[in-house]
């Protein structure tokens, strides 16, 4: 699966013209969006749970669905090379927070997180997203 999600990321980039670190940024950007929508819009937890590698696993593996979804619904314009703005804005569209139906389900993973957050086993480190 890694492969394909990498091969799945790759489409991405070429076809919609964007950089690994708009990507990234992306990337981190609806995920906090996400937390602000689903959770609640506090700095405090925010910071906390992008703190820990378990929920950026979660939302990697989230957003590389949502990657394959896009790329199998779309491969004939990607494919054809054109249209990168189209294919951007589907892209987008595709990761609109309030259109991600999470599976697994995001309660029992927010529950860990947020108790290891709440018991005071917080631990503040640099997570790499991409």
């Amino acid at each position: 699966m890694r492969t394909k999600y990498r091969l799945n990321k790759q489409q991405i980039l070429e076809s919609c013209e964007m950089s690994d670190d708009e990507y990234c940024n992306l990337q981190f950007e609806k995920a906090v969006e996400w937390i602000k929508y689903r959770i609640l819009d506090d700095e405090e937890v925010i910071s906390a749970i992008t703190s820990k590698e378990m929920f950026w696993t979660w939302w990697i593996n989230q957003w590389n669905l949502r990657n394959d979804e896009f790329v199998t619904d779309n491969i004939y314009y990607i494919i054809a090379g054109e249209h990168a703005r189209f294919l951007k804005d589907v892209w987008l569209h595709v990761h609109q927070v309030d259109r991600i139906v999470a599976y697994p389900s995001y309660q029992d993973l927010l529950e860990k997180v947020l108790g290891d957050v709440a018991d005071g086993l917080e631990t503040k480190k640099e997570v790499r997203v991409c």
